[in-house]
């Protein structure tokens, strides 16, 4: 396995917190991916999104980074995993069979 060689194993200067915490993302990111988790993602950027409106709606509050307050880093690039990995049955056979 290449990255038991030193030269090849781009985690080695990682501290063991920050290599447990890109683990946990990427099992995150990877969950993301199965479809048993779908409506539980939609319903809650569903919600996330009507709080927005909410937020927008609501004259007295400072709401210049809503997205991001909501969603947190987790949440979005889980959003995107799982957004990508769901387009890839609707392109062409020729595209999909390449990227399965």
């Amino acid at each position: 396995m290449l990255i038991r060689e030193e030269k090849f194993n781009i985690f080695d200067k990682m501290s063991y917190k920050n290599l447990n915490i890109l683990r946990e993302k990427s099992v995150k990111n990877i969950l993301a991916t199965d479809m048993k988790g779908h409506q539980d993602l939609v319903k809650l950027f569903g919600n996330i999104l009507e709080r927005r409106k909410i937020l927008r709606d609501d004259k007295t509050t400072d709401n210049t980074d809503i997205i991001a307050t909501l969603l947190g880093s987790d949440m979005s690039s889980e959003l995107i995993i799982h957004t990508s990995d769901l387009s890839s049955p609707s392109k062409s056979w020729e595209i999909a069979l390449k990227w399965s």
